[in-house]
């Protein structure tokens, strides 16, 4: 996969186009809002729960997080590439996570 870079907004040479190379590890989501009703239910069972004395649960988050396959993403998608280390001069790098913005 080739993607096109946006403009740096830093005077630095960093390159444009970058190929983001994809194994069987790279993990691969779909992120969408959550309705903001169910957040606001998961958000006070976490209080509840914390006032129970329940002190470790982890506080809900306000998206949903959707695993897909490579196929679902198409030409002209959003996303977000994730490497494990420093790709800022790399032009080719493996990814281990690609996150898929909602629609």
């Amino acid at each position: 996969m080739t993607i096109q870079s946006e403009q740096s907004p830093t005077p630095e040479n960093l390159p444009q186009s970058r190929e983001i190379l994809i194994s069987q590890n790279t993990r691969i989501v779909r992120i969408e809002e959550k309705e903001r009703s169910r957040f606001e239910a998961e958000y006070q069972d976490y209080l509840d729960n914390l006032q129970s004395g329940n002190a470790n649960i982890n506080p809900p988050i306000s998206v949903i997080e959707t695993e897909i396959s490579l196929g679902d993403l198409k030409i002209g998608d959003k996303i977000i590439a994730f490497a494990d280390h420093d790709i800022k001069d790399s032009r080719s790098f493996e990814a281990v996570e690609i996150e898929l913005g909602g629609s």
